[in-house]
């Protein structure tokens, strides 16, 4: 009993010495983010998915505007029992379908999955092993211009409250 006694005293001890360490205030600079537009004459178009963590069911939406901010049109579709990888790609594959059905020459599309992103914008992406990764590398090689970027999910709330 007394070991514990001498162990907790110890220890109390130790607290008391560091705790300066603990109290000192982590200093955070708030930036705000917000929507960037695309090019003159471009066209945004802003993705996002959600997963139910339940059902694994998942749902893809996304919005396209023009560079002054302008809606164009959006969308939101399930699509069944996914991962939320494979619910990032169905909304950027069905956005560009979206996208070129309007005749849009010029486009930035806009997630906030960095993995998303990085499997696009990888030059072996044509040959890809994930099948929505080869189709989306085959829409975005058509007559127009696209260019993937992340964007964090504060950057991307049109979309975000769809999903």
């Amino acid at each position: 009993m007394e070991d514990v006694l001498q162990l907790s005293l110890a220890w109390s001890s130790h607290f008391v010495s560091t705790r300066s360490v603990f109290d000192t205030p982590i200093t955070r600079t708030m930036t705000a983010i917000t929507w960037q537009p695309p090019p003159d004459k471009g066209f945004y178009l802003n993705t996002d998915a959600a997963v139910d963590s339940i059902s694994s069911l998942g749902s893809a939406s996304g919005v396209v505007r023009s560079s002054e901010g302008v809606w164009m049109t959006g969308f939101h579709k399930s699509v069944g029992i996914t991962s939320p990888l494979q619910v990032e790609l169905w909304a950027i594959y069905i956005g560009l379908q979206v996208a070129l059905h309007y005749s849009v020459e010029l486009l930035q599309i806009q997630s906030d999955s960095i993995q998303a992103i990085q499997l696009l914008n990888n030059p072996t992406s044509a040959s890809a092993s994930l099948p929505l990764v080869r189709a989306i590398s085959s829409l975005r090689w058509r007559r127009w211009y696209t260019d993937f970027l992340w964007t964090p999910r504060e950057g991307n709330m049109v979309t975000d409250g769809m999903a």
